[in-house]
């Protein structure tokens, strides 16, 4: 789990946004050589932008594509989840914490 203070924007680009963040910290972690990244949201329509750039809204494309330049050369998948599967998570995002850092959680398998 990954949490970083954004201000104030909208959700896609929220979403987004901390999709790229986390992708980007994988890359550059050990871990990006030994393990699979695997992203979980719960906002379908950003899951599916990542999947398939070309239904990105043009106000997003620029956003989507670091996400897949960041994506290059690992091993990564994107899924969606039920946030009543992920109250941890949508917690966090709902609290009202500014962070001076970022947090991050790594869930074992």
């Amino acid at each position: 789990m990954f949490s970083k203070s954004v201000g104030c924007i909208d959700a896609s680009s929220t979403e987004l946004f901390v999709i790229g963040e986390a992708t980007m910290m994988f890359k550059r972690s050990e871990w990006a050589k030994r393990f699979q990244l695997i992203l979980e949201t719960d906002y379908i329509l950003c899951s599916n932008w990542v999947r398939e750039p070309s239904s990105t809204p043009i106000i997003f494309k620029s956003i989507v594509e670091n996400i897949l330049q960041f994506c290059d050369g690992l091993d990564w998948n994107i899924k969606v989840i039920q946030r009543s599967e992920n109250t941890t998570a949508d917690k966090l995002a709902k609290s009202e914490i500014s962070r001076v850092s970022p947090l991050i959680w790594v869930r074992p398998r």
